[in-house]
């Protein structure tokens, strides 16, 4: 009998890091026919968001596959991280974070 439960597991941290794959190979395309550096063209929020995404998945396969609590745990913290990194992209945490807080001298 087929463990549907461990197929959809395993499924999702492979789809991750297809995503994964996927990313890096039109990245390295891009900076090939740009004649830029790969390291420069990672620092768009488009493809920050997409490694999020395939990390996240990634991060929930193997947090479902796992079978203790402490590693189901730790990769349950580094899934909301990257949920949170998807939600709240850095500039628009910093401004919030800027207009919250008030540092004064």
């Amino acid at each position: 009998m087929i463990q549907w439960d461990s197929v959809l597991s395993n499924g999702l941290w492979i789809f991750g890091f297809s995503i994964l794959l996927a990313t890096l190979s039109f990245q390295r395309s891009k900076a090939l026919k740009e004649k830029n550096r790969l390291k420069d063209l990672f620092n768009t929020k488009g493809i920050q968001c997409f490694f999020s995404i395939g990390i996240t998945f990634v991060c929930a396969g193997i947090g479902l596959t796992s079978e203790t609590i402490w590693e189901r745990v730790l990769w349950g913290i580094v899934f909301f991280w990257f949920i949170a990194k998807i939600v709240y992209p850095r500039k628009a945490l910093k401004s919030r974070v800027s207009k919250n807080f008030i540092i004064k001298n």
